[in-house]
């Protein structure tokens, strides 16, 4: 009676070290398809390069934020004349400031993006230098 009792508490532990192993092994093949299907566009960049690229982002930020915000701060309302062609100049020199701000304003928000994808490429990579060993288990028990 004893021997089958320890032989079904072996038999307990050795399917729950099984299902443990499946189930890890099942997360980590779907946890590594879903890194792998990740847009990474500065993937094949290399870390010295991309350190660059994020220093240089960061100036062009701040350069186009003061353009952006000095366009904004100088934007002008429309003076009412008159006449029809002196109305129709008018309209014309608003249009075209509030086209330049805008302008501005969407060049600026795909150079955020750039750096927002630089930066992550960059975090990323600090996370790949954790060894190989601590990347399988991250990846197996990370759900």
């Amino acid at each position: 009676m004893a021997q089958s009792s320890a032989k079904n508490g072996l038999l307990l532990i050795l399917v729950l070290l099984g299902s443990a192993g499946g189930g890890g092994y099942w997360n980590y093949q779907r946890n590594i398809a879903a890194e792998n299907s990740e847009p990474r566009p500065f993937r094949s960049y290399a870390t010295a390069d991309l350190d660059k690229m994020i220093v240089a982002q960061k100036a062009e930020v701040a350069r186009m934020r003061a353009a952006v915000e000095k366009a904004r701060l100088g934007h002008s309302e429309a003076r009412g004349n008159g006449f029809i062609a002196e109305q129709v100049k008018e309209f014309e020199r608003v249009h075209r400031q509030v086209s330049h701000e805008r302008d501005l304003s969407d060049r600026l928000a795909d150079v955020e993006v750039m750096q927002q994808q630089l930066e992550r490429e960059r975090a990323k990579r600090a996370g790949e230098g954790e060894g190989e060993l601590l990347r399988v288990l991250r990846l197996a028990f990370t759900f």
